[in-house]
């Protein structure tokens, strides 16, 4: 498996290697926003998976092409979802992942200062 992986980045490194400097700094910010699916807890840009290199290629792609950063993490997102982002955008499904700790938060503030004004008057 290494082997094969080797042989990939040996044939695909000519083509990371004529790109422009723009480009590259372009390929590395955003795939240091982009989780590697098949790894745990790293970037693309720190992962030596055949993923990994998949979707380094792809951004190479798209930035040659001439496509915005916007552009490519709309594609990135449709073709892999909103896993891949660190930090997804805030849509209907993740509202409540956003809002529920403030919710839980308030009414646990709420709680405290009710029972601490009943508390306070049976004194």
């Amino acid at each position: 498996m290494r082997i094969l992986i080797f042989l990939i980045a040996v044939v695909f490194s000519g083509d990371l290697l004529a790109i422009d400097i723009n480009s590259k700094d372009r390929i590395v910010d955003l795939s240091q926003h982009m989780r590697c699916l098949t790894c745990n807890n790293q970037s693309i840009f720190e992962s030596d998976s055949p993923f990994a290199l998949e979707v380094v290629l792809e951004l190479q792609h798209h930035i040659e092409t001439g496509k915005t950063d916007q552009e490519i993490y709309s594609i990135v997102t449709d073709e892999y979802g909103d896993n891949i982002l660190y930090d997804p955008k805030m849509n209907r499904y993740t509202l409540w992942l956003w809002t529920l700790p403030f919710i839980f938060l308030s009414l646990g503030l709420f709680y405290v200062i009710k029972n601490f004004c009943v508390y306070s008057r049976e004194q």
